[in-house]
């Protein structure tokens, strides 16, 4: 068993050990932190989409008026 003295110790075990790395994210962390990457990733898909949607829009428009000025 690993004996914890100083923080340096704390961090060797820290990344030595994932499993104990993520009980103690798990224990350190609230629930919306830890949900936090999932909930960044859906935004940041729908803003994705948004912008695919807008900008064929656009392009659709500025296509019209140019035809319009021809």
């Amino acid at each position: 068993m690993t004996t914890i003295n100083t923080a340096d110790d704390l961090l060797k075990l820290l990344d030595s050990n994932p499993d104990f790395l993520d009980a103690v994210r798990n224990k350190i962390l609230t629930d919306e932190l830890l949900a936090l990457p999932a909930v960044f990733s859906s935004f940041a898909a729908e803003t994705r989409t948004r912008f695919d949607t807008l900008e064929a829009e656009t392009r659709t428009r500025f296509d019209t008026l140019e035809a319009e000025t021809r």
